[in-house]
């Protein structure tokens, strides 16, 4: 990594209480013991070589370079995320503000997310200002560039964001890299379908991709979740309405599967301005399979 860099991994995991005992209610009666506690994110950072973050190390050494933050119980901080992503969009739609997604409070929310979550993880960067974040939970789902700092600002005025699915991702850093790619399309996600027909599972997908009213797509017979996002290139509508399409543009989808595939290592920079390539579903532990994350 860079000398003023560092890697943040967030992580949300359930607390399992090993010395939890049963509750006695009478002589004939016990309450089983709560063993299982409420869920938690905790944030590792790791800072460049040479680097000491001063904070407790996993083994409790105190000058470990690695550093491991308690951010505190789950619920509430994605009880946050949820409120910080409706009131934005909210905004970006032109609702009325009298529903709780005017400008002052967007950065409430914002404000209090970001003192849950990332202020204490700030702490711990002193002069770091490139971050690699590997964010889980619902907080995979979350733009910090946007969240407003004390002073008006972003923090993308005074940090360099960028993500990774898992901190291990770091290790293919280190490459010379001067090429960009600026994808600007139609983006699409599709949503989870529990009636999916079980002779089905294990199939390549988009076997019965199709338009519905409304312009919303859908498909039977996906277990793969990358192969439920995706970008729309040219010859797709050609595609879809089962008309000829070149041999060169084949369907017109690019999915997420097909982005694992392609050799990014030489790539300094990639631009995805399309819409929902940052939708999908929040599994804890298993980052979020998008096509940002795809790319990362």
């Amino acid at each position: 990594m860079p000398p003023d860099a560092a890697l943040v991994e967030i992580v949300r995991f359930n607390v399992f209480d090993f010395q939890a005992v049963a509750e006695r209610l009478d002589e004939s009666h016990w309450r089983p013991p709560r063993q299982w506690q409420p869920a938690r994110y905790l944030a590792f950072v790791l800072r460049a070589a040479g680097r000491e973050d001063g904070s407790r190390g996993l083994d409790g050494d105190e000058e470990s370079p690695c550093g491991m933050i308690d951010l505190g119980e789950a619920e509430p901080i994605d009880k946050l995320v949820s409120g910080f992503q409706s009131r934005i969009l909210g905004l970006h739609r032109g609702l009325s503000f009298g529903d709780g997604k005017s400008p002052d409070a967007v950065n409430d929310v914002g404000r209090s997310l970001r003192a849950a979550v990332f202020d204490p993880i700030a702490r711990r960067l002193d002069d770091c200002r490139r971050l690699l974040l590997a964010p889980d939970g619902a907080l995979s789902m979350l733009p910090f560039e946007v969240l407003p700092t004390g002073d008006g600002g972003r923090l993308i005025d005074d940090y360099q964001i960028s993500y990774v699915t898992a901190g291990r991702d770091v290790l293919r850093f280190g490459r010379a890299t001067t090429s960009a790619v600026h994808l600007a399309t139609h983006g699409w996600f599709l949503a989870d379908r529990p009636n999916v027909d079980q002779d089905s599972q294990g199939t390549s997908g988009f076997q019965s991709l199709r338009q519905e009213a409304g312009g919303a797509w859908s498909v039977a017979g996906i277990e793969n979740p990358l192969l439920r996002s995706g970008l729309a290139l040219a010859g797709v509508n050609t595609w879809l309405t089962a008309r000829l399409v070149p041999a060169d543009a084949e369907d017109g989808i690019l999915t997420a599967e097909n982005v694992t595939g392609m050799d990014l290592t030489d790539t300094d920079l990639v631009v995805l301005s399309a819409c929902e390539t940052g939708v999908g579903e929040v599994r804890s532990g298993e980052s979020i399979e998008t096509v940002r994350a795809t790319v990362s």
